[in-house]
């Protein structure tokens, strides 16, 4: 008899070591179901429509891997069945240029990505002038030299667009403008130098790829600078630099026809001086680094 109960029992331990695992993913599934509930208080289920509200803010600081990463749990955490709303607040720019980093497929449409994810979408509204120019007045509360004005003006005819009035953004540029209008030989002369300085002080904060890459360029920092407003400025032109072209991706060049915004800048600055040289920006250029070596930046 008792070898018979041993028999039976090294039997049931052998079936359970056949059977297979339980399936991981269903697990967490199941434990974030029961997280949601238990932080409702209705693990009974007798309040069906209350809702754990899941908010998430400055995924968009995360390198592009790890924001793919979120954005991936996010999706799985959705399809969970648990009462659960996602509210994400993200620059849909740095999201999508995340997104197409991460992929790296010509093919790969980013927005319907988004579409697919986001059951409903809102945008913001831009900040107005009279509050970019409140942002100015923080960094020159006194305003003992004038600037403010000439800054106020010049940023309400460059930053048109919502990536150049992202409020983060402005703030960071607003730091800049008030380092270099401080330090500066002869301070800010005119609203076209203001242009040029803060059309510089925008790529650094909303391209800082494309701002490393005409840094390290050195001597070749105009034409480079040139090469890229043609790549923005209408139809590729027959003369296009290939290394341009090669990089951009590297450089952190968005796709000319996803990014107005920077395309809406260059082209700002590019008609505040005719080129004398038949160029489209070489003067322009030569003076923008002009005014950042007077001030030693």
């Amino acid at each position: 008899m008792l070898k018979g109960v041993l028999g039976a029992d090294e039997a049931e331990r052998a079936a359970q070591d056949k059977a297979p695992d339980d399936d991981p993913v269903a697990a967490m599934a199941k434990r974030f179901r029961e997280l949601a509930q238990a932080a409702l208080g209705n693990e009974g289920g007798n309040t069906p429509d209350r809702r754990l509200l899941v908010c998430i803010d400055d995924m968009d600081r995360c390198l592009p891997d790890r924001q793919i990463e979120f954005l991936e749990a996010i999706r799985f955490l959705t399809s969970t069945g648990a009462p659960a709303v996602f509210v994400v607040a993200v620059d849909p720019t740095l999201l999508t240029a995340a997104l197409r980093s991460h992929y790296n497929s010509g093919d790969f449409d980013a927005d319907h990505y988004l579409a697919k994810m986001f059951d409903l979408r809102v945008s913001l509204p831009g900040i107005d002038d009279g509050a970019v120019k409140a942002l100015l007045k923080r960094q020159f509360p006194d305003d003992a030299h004038g600037h403010l004005q000439i800054l106020a003006d010049a940023a309400a005819k460059l930053f048109r667009t919502p990536t150049t009035r992202n409020p983060r953004c402005l703030i960071r540029m607003t730091r800049r403008i008030k380092a270099w209008a401080n330090h500066t030989d002869g301070g800010v002369r005119d609203e076209r130098e203001a242009m040029l300085a803060m059309a510089w002080f925008a790529i650094a904060e909303c391209w800082p790829l494309l701002r490393r890459a005409l840094q390290e360029s050195g001597d070749e920092f105009v034409r480079l600078a040139d090469d890229i407003v043609k790549l923005y400025g209408g139809p590729l032109p027959k003369d296009m630099v290939p290394e341009l072209l090669v990089n951009a991706p590297r450089w952190g060049l968005p796709a000319r026809e996803d990014e107005p915004a920077l395309a809406d800048l260059l082209g700002k600055i590019s008609v505040l001086q005719p080129a004398a040289d038949g160029s489209i920006t070489g003067p322009t250029w030569a003076l923008i680094e002009r005014l950042l070596r007077r001030a030693g930046l």
